[in-house]
């Protein structure tokens, strides 16, 4: 019988239904996935839709699902959040404890009509392939139960990366939805109400350290990898990347979509303490591997997350981009407006640099702690609870922001957006 079926949006008139058979169980060699994909186009905006899904080959009908069909105008809703799985403790695999992940939560913002869509940039699960992909598996088969009623657009994070795994797990997820964009899973883009949202995988930048090629690929799918030299063609991934995104920001109507967020899993600008780490971060969970800040050359270019700021943040200021959002980090913290590591004001009206928020704190295997001093350019509050980011776009001036504490969905902060 089909499952894990997920909805992905082809902006506002149609979705991709995603969804698996699998052979065998428990993982390991006997174990086979077959994905499917299934797009409806043409749908009414703002209309209920039922749905079931199955094979050709003659599987099973899954049961009846809804969802609700997205929109070009008008009030625009939506979570965003990144760094989620399913644990109640170190010692188990997949054994969820409500308070560590949001799925509960959203599922209920989702059925209360709070949030129409999902934002998820990177990590999930921790990882995909651990136990021969049983992990995954008991992931997606769980959050299912928002996924099949609300589309998401997800995003690559180093964890996609790791055990081998390439990206390709998530890219199997989303292989439906990037042909039906006709666009690149490393990065592509959609407008959903009033807002273009950028969804990049700069990976590559940052999953840079000596011996990666055999950790997570650097940070690289298959198609920038050359597996004999066992390195990564980063030049030509920075060109395109960097070519597209500036293409796209400039191709944005703003008479349409006022609001332009750009996200990735990765940070530019952050408190985290980075020399404190967690016991549960040196075992990872059952990862083969973890992300390092230290770089080697790579070419005439070194990656970093450096160099990534140097190239991407410049394209956010001229293209008034209002909000990076990312991840990566096991906390929460936003910015004021800010560039070249300057706060460009201490408030969010008619902002003159764009708004960086980090909340990788959906579900993650463990805490990151700050520094103790943070500079000028950091907003207070910064918060070690698991939560995520709601989001209510309500006209063209006005962007109002919330941070969800998991354990009871009490509000942990909140601020609004305004500009003419």
């Amino acid at each position: 019988m089909p499952s894990q079926i997920n909805l992905l949006p082809v902006g506002a008139g149609g979705v991709v239904v995603n969804f698996i058979l699998a052979d065998g169980g428990g993982g390991g060699d006997k174990r086979k996935l077959s994905y499917f994909n299934v797009e409806f186009k043409g749908l009414e905006e703002r209309t209920a839709y039922e749905y079931r899904v199955s094979s050709a080959e003659g599987s099973k009908f899954s049961p009846w699902s809804s969802f609700t069909s997205l929109y070009t105008k008008g009030e625009t809703k939506f979570a965003m959040y990144a760094d989620m799985g399913l644990f109640g403790s170190s010692s188990t695999d997949s054994v969820p404890s409500a308070a560590r992940h949001n799925i509960g939560n959203v599922l209920d913002d989702v059925l209360r009509g709070d949030v129409d869509f999902i934002v998820h940039s990177g990590d999930h699960a921790y990882e995909f392939e651990v136990n021969g992909g049983a992990r995954g598996d008991g992931y997606m088969d769980q959050y299912s139960d928002v996924l099949s009623r609300a589309p998401w657009i997800p995003g690559w994070g180093n964890h996609e990366y790791l055990e081998m795994d390439r990206g390709d797990r998530l890219g199997n997820i989303t292989g439906g939805l990037i042909n039906a964009l006709n666009q690149d899973r490393m990065h592509y883009s959609m407008n959903l109400g009033m807002a273009h949202i950028v969804q990049l995988d700069l990976s590559p930048y940052y999953c840079n350290f000596e011996g990666c090629y055999g950790v997570d690929t650097c940070g690289f799918p298959d198609k920038w990898l050359d597996d004999l030299e066992e390195t990564g063609n980063f030049q030509g991934y920075r060109e395109e990347l960097l070519e597209w995104l500036e293409s796209d920001l400039e191709g944005v109507d703003r008479s349409k979509t006022p609001w332009v967020i750009v996200t990735s899993h990765f940070p530019m600008y952050d408190t985290t303490d980075y020399s404190v780490s967690s016991s549960l971060l040196d075992k990872d969970l059952g990862a083969s591997g973890k992300v390092s800040f230290s770089s080697f050359s790579s070419g005439s270019v070194v990656p970093s997350r450096e160099l990534a700021t140097s190239d991407i943040e410049p394209l956010l200021l001229s293209h008034s981009v209002d909000v990076y959002f990312c991840g990566h980090n096991h906390n929460y913290e936003t910015t004021w407006p800010v560039f070249n590591g300057t706060a460009t004001q201490k408030d969010f009206v008619n902002p003159k640099a764009p708004v960086h928020i980090l909340a990788g704190s959906a579900g993650p295997p463990e805490t990151d702690q700050f520094t103790a001093e943070s500079p000028e350019w950091s907003r207070e509050p910064r918060l070690t609870d698991n939560s995520y980011s709601r989001v209510n776009i309500k006209n063209s001036t006005h962007m109002f922001y919330e941070q969800v504490k998991n354990d009871d969905g009490s509000i942990l902060d909140s601020f609004v957006i305004a500009k003419q």
